[in-house]
């Protein structure tokens, strides 16, 4: 299996309560946990998501992946001001047999600009308001999708840049899972590149949880899927 292909299924990998709608209030702690497979046939390896709070009610997302011979761990720090997210720090880190990359990303607010350090280079730059990180933006997402918004564009800041990700809705489906038939909201990113396509599948009465994404690249089909999941320490279940 080509490395670019196992990287992009690893960073796909892009939340559970009974709410109808997620803000500040109705979020609570979980950890979800996915299986991979490619073409049909299963991937040995395993990808998590958490989401934590903190005591002065600043959150932490981390993402961590071990599939194959690529390891991939991120981590972002935000808070949620008006049901959007507010990043101040982010953290990349990429091993394994893959080509190793590590950078950060730290937003300052008051003077509007981001810096960048990768490889012990800092480079500063430009930002403006709604400015999110490459993991935030995800469970901005997921926030978007619980609260019914139709504009589904994001301003990401990305290496040293600040990039555009769109996304747009497909429908309902009612989709097979190991925690049972979910009710998903289903969305596709919208790219100018046609040689990729993603599709991701959120569960509506679990908090918009990520429970599926799919990636068409190169006549692959690659799948990552929900294999358990919890809330506040509690199994969530059939």
């Amino acid at each position: 299996m080509k490395t670019k292909g196992l990287l992009a299924l690893a960073a796909g990998l892009a939340c559970f309560t009974h709410t109808a709608y997620l803000n500040a209030d109705t979020l609570q702690p979980y950890k979800a946990t996915y299986g991979a497979e490619v073409s049909s046939i299963p991937v040995k390896g395993s990808a998590s998501r958490e989401l934590t709070v903190a005591k002065d009610g600043s959150y932490h997302l981390s993402f961590s992946a071990d599939i194959v011979i690529v390891d991939i761990a991120e981590q972002s720090r935000f808070s949620i001001q008006d049901n959007y997210v507010v990043p101040t720090s982010y953290h990349y880190k990429r091993g394994g047999f893959a080509k190793t990359k590590e950078d950060s990303l730290t937003f300052d607010w008051k003077n509007m600009q981001v810096q960048n350090q990768a490889d012990e280079e800092v480079k500063p730059f430009a930002i403006t308001k709604q400015t999110l990180d490459p993991l935030s933006y995800q469970f901005q997402l997921r926030l978007d999708l619980a609260n019914d918004k139709k504009d589904l564009t994001y301003k990401v800041a990305d290496d040293d840049e600040v990039k555009t990700y769109s996304f747009q809705r497909l429908g309902e489906e009612i989709i097979d899972s190991p925690l049972g038939k979910l009710k998903t909201v289903k969305v596709k990113r919208v790219r100018e590149n046609k040689k990729r396509e993603t599709t991701l599948w959120f569960a509506k009465e679990w908090d918009y949880i990520l429970v599926r994404l799919q990636q068409l690249e190169e006549s692959k089909v690659y799948d990552i899927y929900l294999q358990k999941a919890s809330i506040n320490g509690k199994p969530v279940g059939k």
